[in-house]
């Protein structure tokens, strides 16, 4: 199928960001070069090039230089090139997005398990050397042990797996409510909060405090917080019996909240339909004190169901993280 260039902010993953930012330099080079703009089947040509190129274009230094031939108006073959310099900045450009999330998850996963995760990769781009250069190090950086790559441990089918799961989930497609009621749980997962405790010895606790199930839905969390104190709403995706203690090993981060200033709080959450849309809701209550009245403040989201993981997140698919952190830092104005 031929394809042409498209919108950076539609494409997918950082291979795919790759592909776009290599081939569609090329093509604006030829547009330049070029009296008429390029034929669809020009444009499939230069995706092919790119795509045989994927197999030698890392090193464990870098991105190989690449060379590509193009047939010129009047018949003859040009030759376009992109330096290993180049290459290797549209690289770490088009990875950057998906390292800075693996930087904070191995980051966070080492603390949380003092020095005893595992990290394990996969997928195709997992097969770049420069790739598993800096997953290497990231890892070593953080006092963890080499990760593991799925394709060298003799996984050969497991993209296949992943496109069947992906088909399934598209066939599939699963909705707000239906989520909720398949027994999805939330809870509070705290970071310092026992009364003197040392900063080194600060963990995120391994189990949440239970706030909401379809069938409990009334949970409320109070809770002292201090200074140091950080919070995240997480999610279990299939949760039974009565309100407990949610097992973060079971659990994905559905929210950070931002931090408070120093007083006892209490947190809870709800879901509503509006309009036909499903909406989450936060609430979060300050006690009086000697100096103040006691006060509270709720913020609103609409929700969406990610088609891939069939999990549940704050926000329309096409909101920012920036924008859905921007409206959950409005709950830290409780006490202004």
């Amino acid at each position: 199928m031929a394809r042409g260039p498209c919108d950076e902010s539609a494409v997918a993953g950082g291979c795919e960001q790759l592909k776009h930012k290599v081939v569609q330099s090329y093509i604006d080079e030829l547009h330049l070069n070029r009296e008429h703009q390029l034929e669809e089947f020009e444009k499939s040509q230069i995706f092919d090039f790119f795509n045989k190129s994927l197999s030698t274009l890392t090193t464990i230094e870098g991105c190989n230089s690449i060379k590509w031939q193009i047939r010129q108006d009047d018949g003859s073959i040009g030759h376009i090139k992109r330096s290993s310099a180049d290459v290797t900045e549209m690289y770490n450009s088009a990875m950057k997005k998906p390292l800075d999330v693996a930087r904070e998850r191995i980051r966070e996963a080492a603390k949380d398990s003092r020095g005893q995760a595992q990290v394990v990769v996969t997928g195709g781009t997992a097969k770049s050397k420069w790739l598993q250069h800096q997953m290497r190090q990231l890892c070593a950086n953080n006092g963890l042990q080499p990760p593991i790559f799925l394709h060298d441990r003799g996984l050969s089918d497991l993209n296949a797996r992943i496109a069947e799961g992906a088909a399934y989930a598209y066939a599939h497609p699963l909705s707000v409510e239906r989520f909720l009621e398949a027994g999805a749980a939330f809870g509070l997962q705290t970071f310092g909060t026992k009364v003197g405790e040392k900063p080194k010895d600060r963990r995120w606790n391994h189990s949440g405090e239970f706030l909401f199930s379809r069938g409990f839905p009334d949970g409320k969390v109070q809770i002292q917080l201090f200074s140091h104190t950080l919070l995240r709403l997480v999610c279990q995706c299939h949760f039974s019996g009565r309100p407990c203690r949610l097992d973060i090993y079971d659990c994905y981060n559905l929210a950070t909240l931002p931090q408070f200033r120093p007083g006892r709080y209490e947190f809870s959450i709800s879901f509503t339909k509006s309009e036909g849309e499903m909406k989450f809701s936060i609430k979060v209550e300050r006690e009086a004190t000697k100096r103040a009245q006691a006060s509270s403040r709720r913020e609103e989201f609409p929700l969406h169901i990610n088609l891939g993981s069939r999990t549940l997140h704050l926000g329309t698919p096409s909101q920012s993280e920036e924008e859905i952190t921007a409206q959950l830092e409005n709950l830290a104005k409780v006490d202004i």
